[in-house]
């Protein structure tokens, strides 16, 4: 590898390493997993360096790489369980994946987002948590720009009513707080 082919790696990894890790402790719920992840996903960069746009197109690239890096842990945990299963006589569909989305969402939000398809998930985390335009999420889905667009509305819209069946009422996970109750500012009775 050349020099400024190594250079450019090292500042890629410095730059992109903690936001890699982020994403992949959000989709794996494990620190070793996840770092396994990231590990997995700079070796793809450190090979494919020259494919590795230029910009803030690069971190699109390297969060779809580690999109397929996760995957493929999924499907290979999958197996396992599967095979672990059959050995210890548990039916396959018994066993529940977790889904690690953060702290600062409540029980009846993660619920509602654990219910949605993969795909709606992922859209979904890609624009709240990895803060990805819908340019930088479409790199990372392989899709168009309008395709992104698209899902982020069925997916908003299906999280919508997943939270609505969640807590058997109407509530909108975009309606305000309520918060401390204030006077009226028109000269009126408070």
């Amino acid at each position: 590898m050349a020099s400024g082919s190594r250079e450019r790696f090292v500042r890629l990894y410095e730059d992109n390493s903690s936001r890699v890790l982020a994403y992949a402790l959000r989709r794996v719920g494990d620190r070793e997993e996840a770092s396994d992840v990231v590990a997995e996903t700079f070796a793809v960069v450190w090979r494919r360096i020259a494919d590795v746009p230029e910009g803030r197109a690069e971190l699109a690239w390297i969060f779809g790489v580690a999109r397929r890096v996760v995957a493929n842990h999924h499907r290979s945990g999958a197996r396992f369980a599967r095979l672990q299963n059959r050995l210890t006589g548990v039916r396959s569909d018994a066993v529940e994946e977790g889904l690690d989305l953060g702290p600062s969402l409540g029980p009846e939000a993660l619920a509602a987002l654990a219910r949605l398809p993969a795909r709606h998930q992922e859209v979904l985390r890609l624009a709240a948590w990895e803060e990805l335009s819908q340019a930088e999420m479409a790199a990372v889905l392989q899709c168009s720009t309008n395709a992104v667009a698209i899902r982020l509305h069925r997916a908003r819209r299906a999280l919508q009513a997943a939270f609505e069946r969640e807590l058997g009422s109407e509530t909108r996970l975009d309606a305000p707080r309520p918060g401390p109750e204030r006077g009226h500012h028109n000269g009126g009775t408070p």
